[in-house]
């Protein structure tokens, strides 16, 4: 599933992806980081670790590499 969003998500111009992450998914991470229900927060907590690990294995996987 990470693959396929981000190739989507490559192929976008660059104003819909910004137009997405403000609109959508910023938006949500925030309710569900000040909710009230503790497993919303958690939640919440949970999708910003996953991306982290998601962003940081793509930006990982798209660098050059040094060759022996």
């Amino acid at each position: 599933m990470f693959q396929q969003v981000a190739m989507t998500v490559a192929e976008m111009p660059s104003d819909a992806v910004a137009k997405l992450w403000d609109d959508d998914i910023n938006k949500r991470l925030f309710d569900l980081m000040h909710s009230q229900n503790n497993v919303d927060r958690l939640g919440g907590l949970l999708a910003i670790g996953v991306f982290a690990c998601h962003f940081f294995m793509l930006v990982w996987l798209m660098s050059p590499r040094s060759s022996p």
